[in-house]
């Protein structure tokens, strides 16, 4: 499964060519959180101008940008999307996912890998597996 950006594109793009008779999937629930009017803002510049407190870690999952979504609103579309993952994983043993580490902070929290604040400030590096049982 791959989130709808240009990066994961590519990724499962050159993954094909590892594992070329796997099925590969674009799902739009694994793409990066929205920051609606504030798209391409850093968080520093967003605390600034708003009252998004990127150090209040309650106050931040719930946060949302006019036209965006929250860190909530995130997870909810990400436990769907895991939910489906472990019911198809009845037939299929494992799933790979290719998203960003927005994506993957919210995985490690809604797996209870990690709780809400140190999921939030884990800084995933670029191609970075993570490994998770669902």
């Amino acid at each position: 499964y791959y989130a709808d950006n240009k990066r994961c594109k590519y990724m499962a793009k050159q993954l094909v060519k590892v594992f070329p008779k796997a099925l590969f999937t674009m799902d739009t629930r694994i793409n990066e959180r929205s920051f609606g009017e504030y798209e391409g803002t850093p968080e520093a510049k967003i605390a600034e101008i708003t009252e998004f407190d990127p150090d209040n870690f309650g106050a931040r999952y719930k946060w949302k940008a006019k036209d965006g979504e929250s860190l909530e609103d995130l997870s909810v579309r990400v436990k769907d999307f895991l939910k489906d993952i472990k019911d198809k994983g009845k037939e299929n043993k494992k799933a790979f996912v290719i998203t960003s580490g927005g994506v993957m902070k919210i995985v490690s929290y809604i797996s209870s890998i990690k709780a809400l604040g140190d999921a939030i400030q884990t800084k995933y590096k670029n191609l970075e597996v993570l490994e998770i049982n669902v």
